[in-house]
């Protein structure tokens, strides 16, 4: 008759009794093989348990060519994989049964901002930063690839702040490559822009605008003022339109600025 009471602790394949001596007794199964054995101490039974099974996890480690990416990749495929079919078996049918071009996503991003060329030089400027770090994170995978859950975790990996302005050159980009078949689905189509709360517009009062006009004039020798004046009374932007803004464009003697920048054409 066996000298123990109920189980005081368990791991993943081993059971720890207290016996009545004060001894402890381990019990487990190892590569389905049984094992038994007993301990003086708690912490020795412990520390078989862990041993035994650290031993296991090492005879599972496999050395591979994929980075962590591609594992996860790999891993997220077999998740998905019906019964009874192998992977090879599943990348086999894509190859046979998929009609669009084989483009990287290199070729993809360089392809689509050469249509951004004749925009403004921000548009563009814009959308090739966000879609080079796109293209960074994304690494060498096909672009069949990139899917829904991959999208979401490429935008989780941008500033906050900066969420909706890659989302929507993403989509832009995906809209562009159904367009031109290069691809079949956008998977950022779904993913919706955020709300951000923004502040209140703050209004000068009479005398803030006395003194930006002020200061406008003792600084850069009042190279200032023209640029304050127009941007105060006039409502052009100070980012934009007015950087855009030459002398060329304004009439002074019909009180006329023709703003060729707008944002609204």
């Amino acid at each position: 008759m066996r000298n123990k009471t109920e189980v005081i602790y368990k791991t993943d394949r081993f059971s720890i009794f207290k016996n009545k001596n004060k001894t402890f007794s381990i019990e487990g199964v190892i590569n389905k093989k049984r094992i038994r054995k007993r301990a003086k101490t708690m912490n020795e039974a412990k520390a078989f348990c862990h041993l035994k099974e650290e031993g296991i996890q090492q005879e599972n480690v496999i050395r591979t060519h994929l980075n962590r990416f591609q594992l996860r990749q790999a891993e997220h495929a077999f998740e998905k994989m019906l019964p009874n079919i192998s992977l090879l078996e599943m990348i086999q049918f894509y190859e046979k049964n998929h009609n669009g071009s084989k483009v990287s996503l290199e070729i993809l991003i360089d392809n689509y901002l050469k249509t951004k060329e004749e925009k403004r030089p921000e548009t563009y400027k814009d959308a090739k930063n966000k879609l080079s770090r796109f293209l960074s994170w994304a690494k060498d995978n096909d672009i069949y690839i990139i899917d829904k859950s991959l999208a979401k975790k490429f935008l989780e990996s941008v500033p906050p702040g900066s969420f909706n302005h890659f989302n929507r050159h993403c989509k832009a980009l995906f809209n562009w490559a159904m367009k031109n078949d290069y691809v079949e689905n956008n998977p950022f189509k779904h993913i919706p822009l955020k709300a951000f709360m923004r502040n209140e517009v703050s209004i000068l009062s009479v005398k803030e605008a006395k003194d930006l006009l002020e200061a406008s004039t003792e600084l850069f020798e009042d190279e200032l003022l023209a640029y304050t004046v127009i941007t105060l009374f006039a409502g052009l932007r100070p980012q934009s339109e007015m950087e855009a803004l030459t002398w060329s464009q304004i009439n002074l003697e019909d009180a006329e600025i023709r703003v060729v920048a707008g944002k609204t054409n």
